[in-house]
């Protein structure tokens, strides 16, 4: 399912400033890749086991009189340098500041449309996917033998407990030896 909408405001300066904004939810059947991936005799990794997954989108696109300027695929920040609040800003969208009622219209558009599409399946599949990354997440904790309360927020960010940087896996893709 997917939820579409477009908010436009003036900017201080008198331009026509647009946000489009698109909200996706989604099953994806994984069984035709599997048979796919099967039948031309490569082997899965257990991370396979999901005949279906969620998929999740989110992208708010900014227009200045019908031209485009920037794109985020995540919520306005509110973590804005003192420049834009000195100027009215209470958020921004990449580099580009919003007021308040533009970020109450967008978060408002954002939530309502998240709730309009979680539907049992959809709640169903996420929990499971919830569970296997909790498991993964505590065989994790037991094969470093670690009670650290970082240690599962640092994993859940990328951190890679082999080379002990933020490089989701590429020192072991890039490993030559």
């Amino acid at each position: 399912m997917m939820k579409k909408t477009e908010i436009t405001w003036d900017s201080p300066s008198g331009d026509k400033i647009t946000a489009k904004i698109i909200v996706e939810k989604c099953i994806i059947n994984n069984s035709t890749l599997l048979n796919a991936v099967k039948n031309i005799g490569c082997d899965l990794d257990s991370s396979w086991d999901i005949q279906q997954e969620t998929h999740d989108y989110m992208t708010i696109q900014i227009y200045c009189n019908d031209t485009f300027i920037t794109r985020s695929n995540g919520i306005p920040s509110k973590h804005i340098p003192l420049h834009y609040a000195k100027n009215g800003c209470f958020a921004k969208i990449n580099n580009v500041g919003i007021r308040k009622e533009q970020y109450n219209e967008i978060m408002n558009f954002i939530t309502k449309a998240n709730k309009s599409m979680l539907t049992f399946d959809y709640l169903r599949i996420k929990g499971q996917e919830f569970k296997k990354e909790l498991k993964e997440l505590e065989d994790l904790k037991q094969k470093y033998n670690t009670n650290d309360k970082n240690f599962t927020n640092n994993t859940l960010n990328g951190l890679c407990h082999k080379c002990g940087t933020f490089c989701y896996g590429d020192c072991e893709a890039n490993f030559v030896p």
